[in-house]
């Protein structure tokens, strides 16, 4: 089981971009999942080279996230990832992928 962070990192034009960032065994070590995650969700799927720790980050960003809004100030991710692989959404398979969320929808 892997974690799945929605994040945001910089882009190769300089722009900051919402992906995923994942961790955990069965995603680090497996590209087609991480593919499958990157196209049915039309997002990048980052894996970061220095996250040992997948969960407890996800756990502080979403506190340190919280803790600013209540205090009033506006929280911005500003963390830099270490990329080992990026993987990102293959734009021929999105009209698979709406047609398959609308089919489970239908259930």
């Amino acid at each position: 089981v892997g974690l799945i962070n929605a994040g945001s990192s910089v882009s190769s034009s300089g722009e900051k971009e919402t992906c995923i960032i994942a961790s955990g065994n069965a995603l680090e070590t497996n590209d087609l999942w991480r593919q499958m995650l990157a196209d049915c969700s039309s997002l990048p799927v980052i894996l970061d080279s220095d996250s040992k720790e997948g969960t407890s980050r996800g756990a502080a960003l979403l506190v340190a996230k919280a803790l600013s809004q209540s205090a009033g100030t506006d929280y911005t991710d500003e963390e830099s990832l270490s990329i080992k692989s990026r993987l990102e959404p293959n734009p021929n398979l999105d009209e698979y992928w709406i047609r398959k969320k609308h089919e489970q929808e239908g259930l």
